[in-house]
């Protein structure tokens, strides 16, 4: 889960407090929850940050910290993780 690596991320100097960290928290997984029932469809995303109520540059850089990859790269690998699954049982 996000809240595992995002812990206290140092934003402008200021550690984001205990609130901030469970609302972020909860917004990175909505979009993660989002990204794994829309991975079938192309994403953009803009349409995720939405999502999780935040700015695309904004959630780029939280989503990146907390899950260690892109949310190009989580969504590239999450569709290579389970084309590969459908190969194995078919």
């Amino acid at each position: 889960a996000a809240s595992d690596v995002y812990k206290r991320q140092e934003h402008g100097g200021r550690s984001h407090r205990a609130s901030t960290q469970v609302e972020i928290t909860r917004r990175l997984n909505r979009a993660r929850d989002f990204i794994h029932a829309e991975a079938h469809r192309r994403l953009v995303l803009a349409d995720i940050a939405d999502v999780a109520c935040l700015s695309p540059h904004h959630f780029h850089r939280l989503f990146t910290t907390a899950f260690r990859a892109s949310p190009g790269v989580y969504v590239t690998e999450l569709r290579l993780e389970r084309a590969a699954r459908r190969i194995a049982t078919t």
